[in-house]
């Protein structure tokens, strides 16, 4: 008897993109209080923390929803 293999969804159907709009929204906050703390950065570098940040937020309301589900 042959038996079917069910593949697994990878975590990245789950969990929905960042849109790009969202990154450049965070990521000019993050600018904005850079430069209100006088700290030197450059837009590279509060794109990919914008990018960090708001990656972290979704997985855990991802996380969140299978727990209470």
């Amino acid at each position: 008897m042959a038996t079917k293999r069910v593949k697994s969804k990878s975590k990245t159907n789950t969990t929905k993109k960042v849109s790009e709009d969202d990154i450049r929204k965070k990521a000019n906050q993050i600018y904005l209080n850079r430069i209100e703390k006088g700290i030197h950065a450059d837009a590279d570098s509060d794109w990919i923390q914008a990018e960090k940040e708001l990656t972290v937020k979704k997985k855990k309301r991802v996380t969140s929803k299978k727990v209470l589900a």
